[in-house]
C-alpha cells in the first residue's frame, strides 16, 4: 500500500449534475452536488451516501500473490448500510455507484482495488 495512505484518511466526493426542468422542455439551471463521499484508511473503506454510511473492511491480498491489488472488496459483505440504517439493503443501483466511487478514489491515489 502507498506509504502516504498509511494512517491517514482521504476524502473524495463523486459529483453528479442535478438538473432542474422548469417547463419540462429545457433545463432552467444546473447545479452540482456531492453524491458519494469515500474515505480510505489503512484497513477500511468508508462510504457516505444519502445520509447513510457503509464501512467495508478491505481484505488484504495473499502474501505470495503477484501483482496483488492494494484492496480486495468482498461484494458479499456489501449488503446493508451501517446502523442506524442496518435494516436497509443496498440496492443494485446504489452498489454500482458505491463501487464506481471507490474505484475512482483508489485511482486518484494510485491504489488498486479488486472486487470479489
Amino acid at each position: 500500500m502507498n506509504g502516504e495512505m498509511m494512517g491517514s484518511a482521504c476524502v473524495a466526493q463523486a459529483m453528479m449534475q442535478d438538473v432542474a426542468f422548469g417547463d419540462g422542455h429545457a433545463p432552467d439551471m444546473a447545479r452540482r452536488k456531492p453524491l458519494i463521499e469515500v474515505d480510505i484508511t489503512e484497513g477500511a473503506i468508508r462510504v457516505r451516501h444519502a445520509g447513510r454510511a457503509l464501512t467495508i473492511s478491505a481484505s488484504a491480498p495473499p502474501p505470495d500473490a503477484e501483482n496483488a491489488p492494494d484492496f480486495i472488496v468482498r461484494l458479499d459483505d456489501v449488503e446493508h448500510w451501517d446502523p442506524p440504517h442496518a435494516d436497509m439493503e443496498i440496492d443494485v443501483a446504489e452498489l454500482q455507484l458505491v463501487l464506481a466511487a471507490i474505484e475512482d478514489e483508489c485511482d486518484r491515489h494510485g491504489l488498486s482495488v479488486e472486487f470479489d
